[in-house]
């Protein structure tokens, strides 16, 4: 048995792969680790990448493009290490923080699962552990009043921008990027739930384990490299409607319906005010004009999934 499986994912992100998979390899050093490549019917050459490059890597060859959390799943499936590491293809991890985070969790039996720092190419730090999407929480996050005040204790308790991240806590739930997990921890909470295709997966997952008993941790004492949205540079719409499609689903999936009717209110409200906001962009600033365009759609699509029948 070893002691860490390492698991990406690859969806046409040949780019990323080297130095992501390099930097994974530089870390060994006093303890036993495997990585399982998952391609997701890549149209980029990616497995055949991985196949001549990086000959003792395990590759899962998909044949549908599938969801993030399909695909984890089936290199959870090949894994019988004592740890697993889920790692985004667009990460570049240091060459101690494997060692730190095994270290981290077998102080800390409590752990089930744990997120270390996350940064981007300019060294700004990501709020990579929030707290969980209450009702209060995404009307923060609706209202955009945690972009106003990230750092204030109320208004940016969801994004928790008032922390420091410069010390280890226990925390609600961290970002999907890097989340090292105790094997142990499935067989209680079972693996990720792939009815989320894409967003709040992690959410759905951190709350699973910490209902199972156990204590999710954010880890700052090592830090990973992360090119945030490798494959949505700019604003996507496709994500945006994608990640309130994850909302939406956490709350029937772990939420009443009385609650489920009160987010969904929350969010077309939210919706509404961005769309009032974003019209004199449209008709004022014609460099914006096409991203606002695509933002007003993406605006409409979630107001419209937030009047749908639950």
């Amino acid at each position: 048995m070893k002691d860490i499986t390492v698991i990406t994912i690859s969806s046409d992100n040949r780019s990323y792969l080297g130095p992501c998979l390099d930097a994974l390899q530089r870390s060994n050093n006093g303890f036993s680790f495997d990585i399982v490549v998952v391609d997701n019917d890549s149209k980029d050459g990616s497995a055949q990448f991985v196949k001549e490059r990086y000959p003792d890597i395990n590759l899962i060859e998909g044949k549908t493009r599938q969801g993030f959390s399909f695909n984890n799943n089936l290199g959870i499936k090949k894994s019988d290490s004592r740890y697993i590491l889920l790692l985004n293809v667009d990460t570049v991890i240091e060459p101690g923080t494997l060692k730190i985070m095994l270290k981290f969790m077998e102080d800390n039996t409590d752990c089930g699962l744990a997120g270390c720092k996350l940064h981007d190419t300019e060294g700004k730090i990501e709020y990579s552990c929030k707290e969980f999407p209450s009702l209060f929480n995404v009307f923060l996050e609706a209202s955009m009043l945690e972009r106003v005040f990230p750092g204030n204790r109320i208004l940016g308790k969801r994004i928790m921008g008032y922390f420091d991240r410069n010390s280890p806590r226990q925390v609600d739930w961290v970002c999907g990027a890097f989340m090292f997990v105790r094997h142990s921890v499935l067989e209680q909470a079972g693996v990720l739930d792939d009815s989320f295709f894409m967003y709040y997966e992690d959410v759905d997952w951190c709350c699973r384990i910490r209902k199972s008993g156990w204590n999710i941790y954010y880890v700052p004492t090592t830090k990973t490299l992360h090119h945030k949205g490798a494959g949505t540079k700019g604003f996507s719409a496709w994500a945006y409607v994608e990640n309130y499609k994850g909302l939406l689903h956490f709350y029937k999936k772990h939420h009443p319906l009385t609650r489920q009717i009160i987010v969904r209110s929350i969010v077309l409200c939210g919706m509404v005010v961005r769309f009032i906001l974003i019209c004199p962009a449209i008709i004022l600033i014609a460099q914006r004009r096409k991203e606002s365009m695509q933002r007003l759609s993406a605006y409409m699509e979630v107001a419209a999934l937030s009047l749908r029948t639950i």
